[in-house]
């Protein structure tokens, strides 16, 4: 239909065939301006790209093409993740950090001496943490399914998740304290909240550096797994 009053007009794809002959703005992703159409008004047009013109089109008004960049162009959505990975990351250091404190201060028994199980014997305690990743679950499941032994079974789960969510402090506490190991002499490996900030930061800024960085950070929070388990176990039995 023919544009003779001025318009305004917001869709999807427009394709123009006919007369416009009024001041016309028009917002699309898409815009074809067809064989038959006659433009003899103002027409102002936003989308990403410029108009199809047609051949056999007339135009002979004022045509004036202001550009909108797409969400990806204009680098929204990379920019967005970027700002929820940073804040993932910081919050993560925060959240180990304060573990950590919590680790060496208030549960200062159970922490050194899971720390003197990891740096007494780092391979054992790797596979320990390995067959615990994968052990725990099974056995829980199969107490939790089996119902007779049903708290035992939410018991080992229990168990299961704190070391899940304490080994990243704890694999910070380990490699703070075996980093200052190397420069101490007498009790090395004495843990401290200083050391176990020094490895939280290493263990961070490993996350970075490609394969070497994520295999580094997985060994030692197996580890810690490991010497967890391990503690665990020898106080229990």
């Amino acid at each position: 239909a023919a544009l003779v009053n001025p318009a305004k007009i917001l869709a999807g794809s427009i394709f123009l065939n006919d007369q416009i002959a009024s001041t016309t703005d028009i917002t699309t992703q898409k815009i074809v301006v067809g064989s038959s159409a006659n433009i003899s008004g103002n027409l102002r047009y936003f989308a990403p790209n410029k108009a199809e013109i047609i051949s056999g089109s007339k135009v002979t008004g004022d045509v004036s093409f202001n550009e909108i960049k797409t969400i990806r162009e204009r680098g929204v959505v990379k920019s967005a993740v970027l700002n929820l990975l940073s804040f993932w990351i910081i919050f993560k250091f925060l959240t180990t950090l304060i573990l950590a404190f919590i680790a060496t201060y208030v549960f200062r028994v159970f922490t050194q001496n899971v720390t003197n199980l990891a740096m007494g014997s780092m391979i054992r305690s790797f596979f320990s943490g390995v067959g615990a990743l994968i052990l725990i679950p099974i056995v829980s499941l199969i107490l939790i399914v089996s119902l007779i032994a049903l708290p035992i079974g939410f018991l080992f789960m229990l168990a299961y998740i704190f070391a899940l969510i304490i080994s990243p402090a704890i694999s910070g506490v380990i490699i703070g304290t075996l980093l200052f190991g190397i420069f101490e002499e007498g009790e090395k490996h004495r843990i401290t909240f200083g050391k176990s900030a020094v490895g939280i930061v290493l263990l961070t800024a490993l996350q970075f550096v490609p394969v070497v960085g994520e295999l580094t950070k997985f060994i030692f929070t197996v580890v810690a797994i490991g010497a967890i388990t391990r503690y665990t176990y020898g106080y229990v039995v």
